[in-house]
């Protein structure tokens, strides 16, 4: 299978690729707009989904990504109902003119390149939860700025973001309520201890003092 956003990426890439090309010729890049390239790709996905959700056929697939370039341009002679509402409507139909001009070919190379792919797009399937997970990962190593190799550092910043991942951006509340719970009962332990010790070392000081007192005033008589 094949992330269906890269591909269509690359797609509307190679198509603006072609239309900066000045070996082309004017006329013909002039119809390539950024409309017209927005409009294709977004055939391109309408086609994929389709096919993802009603039945994962290839070839029928093919035909459509294939299609979606007489499509955009106004030639709906081979359009399918499921997913064209203008079938058999001519009259805004460009094609004559992507040919005339030589440009026809540059697009058709694009979309063939794709309709190739159709076997790995049938699913509609996309890697968005990877992408999403290795996004938290190098917020916790910090862009890979520092050595994590040692002591298990990088696997520990792993573990926190699939935590992240999996209980949103709330996961350490629960985690710190019971670490700080157990800290204050170990901390009131520990003050209580310490108080213990500090007042009776006062106590000591002052029998001790209170004992020179005594023997000080018995020397005296």
């Amino acid at each position: 299978m094949e992330c269906t956003n890269h591909a269509l990426k690359n797609y509307g890439k190679h198509l603006r690729s072609i239309k900066s090309d000045t070996g082309i010729s004017l006329a013909g890049r002039k119809l390539l707009t950024l409309l017209q390239i927005k409009k294709l790709t977004k055939r391109a996905k309408c086609s994929i989904y389709e096919h993802a959700k009603n039945g994962q056929n290839i070839e029928l697939l093919q035909m459509d990504l294939i299609n979606g370039l007489h499509h955009v341009y106004g030639d709906h002679s081979k359009c399918r109902e499921e997913i064209c509402n203008n079938i058999g409507d001519d009259s805004n139909n460009k094609i004559s003119q992507l040919k005339a001009s030589l440009i026809y070919n540059h697009i058709k190379g694009s979309v063939n390149l794709l309709a190739k792919k159709a076997h790995l797009l049938i699913a509609n399937e996309n890697n968005n939860a990877a992408e999403r997970l290795m996004n938290i990962v190098a917020r916790f190593n910090m862009g890979k700025r520092l050595n994590l190799i040692q002591r298990n550092s990088y696997g520990t910043r792993v573990y926190l973001a699939v935590l992240r991942y999996n209980s949103g951006h709330n996961w350490s509340i629960s985690a710190w309520k019971t670490y700080s719970t157990e800290v204050q009962e170990s901390t009131s332990k520990n003050s209580l201890l310490s108080n213990r010790l500090r007042l009776r070392a006062k106590l000591n000081e002052g029998f001790l003092k209170l004992l020179r007192h005594v023997k000080s005033s018995t020397a005296r008589h």
